[in-house]
C-alpha cells in the first residue's frame, strides 16, 4: 500500500510533468544523436 502525501495530487502531477519532460528531451536528444551520426557516415 503506498504511502499518500498530504498534496499528494500535486506531487503526482509534478512527477507526470516531469516524466512527460524527460521523455521528450530523451528522444529529441536520441533523434539529434542519430542525424549525427548519419551526417557523419555520409
Amino acid at each position: 500500500m503506498p504511502v499518500y502525501f498530504p498534496d499528494d495530487v500535486r506531487f503526482m502531477d509534478i512527477i507526470g510533468m516531469s516524466l512527460r519532460v524527460f521523455r521528450r528531451s530523451k528522444v529529441r536528444s536520441i533523434f539529434r544523436f542519430a542525424m549525427l551520426k548519419k551526417a557523419k557516415k555520409y
